[in-house]
């Protein structure tokens, strides 16, 4: 199913491995932080004893931060962005799909800046593939780029000058696509971004969601 979207493994790999050869920790996302609080909202979601899955982890930057409170585990499809990972210590994963874990063997799962990278029409199956990980009970967190972010006013997609690949945004009429059945939406709303990555401030949208328990 994930072919049927985005083409083979090892072709979205060693796409994403040359952007990382090229850029390093210089790509603008090396840099992007979730606000303090909405991580500490996460965080406090995901039940003590339990692990947490950062997937499509890049460098491991949100997973250190979440390392102190939970278990954590960084999976990414390039292996050249966990190799940039500043605290090798960190336990990662080289994957290009969540489905590679165990169903219900994490707390919580934190997905943030990759949809924005894939067709809208497979949302919905990443969406259900990040949901199989969770425990009944457990907390899922998404953030993408927002239809009023300055770069996709009046476009659907554009070209990214770094992947030159292209970049979708999260409408309005798309929004649903991100609450599969097995969820339960807690928040949902956009914020504003800073980074010294980007010239300009970026609007996201994120989702915060618990997996239905029976």
């Amino acid at each position: 199913m994930m072919d049927q979207y985005i083409g083979s493994e090892s072709f979205q790999r060693d796409k994403w491995n040359l952007v990382y050869a090229i850029h390093g920790r210089r790509t603008p996302w090396m840099q992007s932080e979730i606000p303090t609080d909405l991580l500490d909202r996460f965080i406090t979601l995901v039940p003590p004893a339990s692990r947490v899955l950062d997937y499509a982890a890049g460098n491991g930057r949100l997973a250190n931060r979440i390392r102190p409170f939970r278990s954590t585990v960084a999976a990414d499809l390039s292996f050249f962005a966990l190799s940039a990972a500043t605290d090798q210590s960190l336990l990662k994963v080289c994957t290009g799909t969540a489905l590679c874990f165990r169903p219900k063997s994490f707390g919580g799962v934190i997905c943030w800046g990759l949809l924005h990278h894939l067709r809208p029409e497979s949302w919905a199956w990443w969406v259900s593939s990040l949901t199989i990980p969770l425990v009944q009970g457990g907390c899922l967190l998404i953030g993408m780029f927002d239809c009023s972010d300055i770069q996709f006013v009046n476009e659907e997609s554009r070209r990214s000058p770094t992947t030159k690949m292209d970049t979708y945004c999260l409408r309005d009429n798309h929004a649903e696509m991100l609450i599969s059945d097995d969820l339960e939406k807690i928040e949902c709303e956009t914020l504003i971004l800073r980074d010294s990555g980007r010239e300009n401030a970026r609007t996201w949208r994120y989702v915060l969601a618990r997996r239905r328990t029976p």
